[in-house]
């Protein structure tokens, strides 16, 4: 959720990087992946179609970790910056597949109650 905030609270600043990445419509793209990651991320935390949300954070962490935007090929510093949030993001999905296995959990607005 923090890095939906983020990308909401400084739209240029990441259009800005998308921009650089050569991808089309960067201040929507911007908008959209703040849009999902917050709404998603609050879906998950109040447990409301928890699965749901979780769908739709791993597909968009799936499409951000195969987009030129994380490329690999970068040489130096760069290139061990982008294999750690490469494998940071690898590690997210695999917990957001923990966690659709798993449900909501009994204390969430759509809890199994039986």
């Amino acid at each position: 959720m923090f890095s939906g905030l983020t990308k909401l609270f400084d739209v240029t600043g990441t259009a800005g990087h998308i921009q650089a990445k050569g991808l089309p419509s960067p201040a929507a793209l911007a908008i959209a992946a703040g849009i999902v990651e917050v709404t998603c991320g609050l879906m998950v935390i109040i447990g409301w179609r928890t699965r749901t949300a979780l769908i739709a954070l791993i597909l968009s962490l799936h499409v951000r970790s195969h987009s030129p935007v994380s490329r690999l090929l970068e040489l130096g510093r760069e290139m061990t910056n982008q294999m750690i949030h490469a494998f940071n993001n690898v590690a997210m999905i695999g917990w957001m597949f923990v966690l659709l296995g798993a449900g909501p959990g009994r204390i969430a607005v759509e809890a199994d109650r039986s």
